[in-house]
């Protein structure tokens, strides 16, 4: 299988889902969800010559971590003056108009001019200490150099503490390239934005917001959740959250390369408020041993199944979820063990290649060093979390001829799923054709169908309280005899 880009949204601790722009709050800005350069995200453009916001509903920011991917660049418009300012506005006071801010100038990384380059990345305090103010009252303090380029991705991630914030720039970034000591609203809280300067074009992907609050789960290395279930050749591990509630458990199983646990964090967070959610990790990934068979679907139903009956060995029922890959293994897992299940939720698996849009069909292998090019610390993250990163390689150059296969699921297995299945798409999903997705719903006994509007295969990163929605009503409906 052949794979075009698609940035994952991961629902684990501090992720916001900016690619929704419900989610936020424009001022002096329109937004609109796009392409650039190869994956999803929020476009922003001023609405007049002044900076441009988005703020973040429903959020407050004290101390914490926030880190975003960003790429500004001066619009077709904008005058000789424009550097495609664009940065990350926090501790917004209520009125809005006064806040801490961190920027770039994006076409001045790679200048000529080595002053331009002492000036590419900036602190404002607005609206009293504007960067004229602080380059005149002390020059060189607040602003400094880091290699960027107009138009492309660019990785921030600031930390704040009391009145000390520290700017690092790039995914790999050790240390900070701009240090501010004296933060100058003081040690206070607010709001978070997405700012761009006047005549630019920003895109934002993939936000985090960790406050001190934030201390959640670290889902898909939580130690206090995690387990494993012992299969002939490896080690299968799951996390489980949640009481028994008064509904039925949940099994989740993730998506497939780019996936893991994590990307089901809130999804895990709102189910298990009223029933166990476990929650498997795929053979190979994270903290899940590789073994020694060959990687399959069917050796991931296989794998799934030893977890389901370690973890309810009276026989007791189960409802299924899986995205993606797990969506193509939950197909096969409910085809072969019917007996263990209420109901199946299936999110983007198609049965195989003839079900792909034009575009996956003809995307470039996804090997380990497209991956580290277009999401180096997605890679880092999927590394860190495994007990054997030097594994991680290998896994992905498997699973990418795993996916040459031209039949994932038969449509007998499909036809023999007994129980209500809910097959859940996004309606411009990225890998696969919606009427594909039809043709699905069209072979179950006992099919229903979703497609949610605006948004391609990562639906929990583009609407989750659509999905949420959606899952909890298909979850919830009475069984009929």
């Amino acid at each position: 299988m052949n794979f075009v880009l698609v940035l994952p949204f991961l629902c684990g601790s501090g992720a916001v889902p900016i690619n929704d722009p419900s989610q936020v709050e424009l001022k002096n800005a329109s937004a609109a969800v796009t392409a650039h350069k190869g994956g999803s995200a929020l476009k922003l453009v001023g609405a007049s010559a002044d900076d441009g916001l988005a703020f973040i509903r429903s959020r407050t920011f004290h101390n914490g971590t926030i880190e975003v991917d960003l790429a500004g660049a001066p619009a077709a418009s904008a005058g000789e003056q424009a550097r495609g300012f664009v940065g990350i506005a926090f501790r917004a006071q209520k009125d809005q108009s006064r806040f801490e801010k961190f920027y770039i100038r994006p076409t001045n990384g790679r200048a000529d001019d080595q002053l331009r380059r002492n000036h590419s990345v900036q602190y404002t305090s607005e609206p009293v200490w504007p960067w004229e103010r602080l380059r005149k009252e002390s020059p060189g303090v607040y602003e400094s150099y880091a290699d960027m380029a107009a138009g492309e991705w660019t990785h921030l991630r600031i930390v704040v503490q009391g009145t000390e914030a520290k700017l690092y720039v790039g995914a790999s970034a050790a240390q900070p390239c701009l240090i501010v000591h004296d933060l100058k609203l003081g040690d206070t809280e607010g709001a978070v934005a997405l700012w761009i300067g006047p005549g630019t074009e920003g895109h934002f992907a993939n936000l985090k917001i960790a406050g001190e609050e934030d201390k959640g789960p670290r889902y898909g290395s939580e130690d206090s959740a995690g387990h494993y279930v012992p299969t002939p050749d490896a080690r299968i591990y799951y996390e489980r959250y949640g009481d028994a509630g008064d509904r039925p458990p949940l099994v989740l199983l993730h998506g497939g390369e780019y996936g893991y646990i994590d990307e089901f964090g809130e999804l895990i967070t709102e189910m298990s408020k009223r029933r166990t959610v476990i929650a498997i990790a795929t053979r190979g990934y994270g903290r899940s041993e590789r073994g020694t068979v060959p990687l399959s679907h069917r050796q991931f139903a296989v794998d799934a199944a030893a977890v389901i009956e370690a973890v309810f060995p009276k026989g007791e029922k189960a409802d299924l979820l899986g995205f993606s890959e797990g969506a193509i293994t939950a197909y096969i897992l409910a085809s072969s063990h019917p007996e263990r299940f209420n109901r199946v939720v299936a999110i983007g698996g198609s049965l195989g290649r003839k079900g792909q849009t034009d575009e996956a069909n003809h995307a470039p292998p996804l090997t380990p060093e497209l991956m580290q090019k277009q999401v180096p610390d997605l890679v880092a993250a999927r590394k860190k979390v495994m007990a054997h990163p030097e594994q991680w390689e290998p896994l992905i150059r498997e699973l990418d001829r795993m996916y040459q296969a031209p039949v994932f699921v038969r449509e007998e297995e499909i036809r023999a799923i007994p129980v209500p299945t809910l097959i859940m798409a996004g309606d411009r999903d990225d890998y696969t054709r919606p009427d594909h997705f039809v043709d699905i719903f069209h072979l179950l006994p006992k099919g229903q169908l979703t497609f949610i509007p605006g948004c391609g295969h990562v639906v929990l990163g583009c609407k989750a309280g659509m999905v949420f929605s959606a899952v909890h009503s298909f979850l919830d409906e009475p069984l009929k005899p």
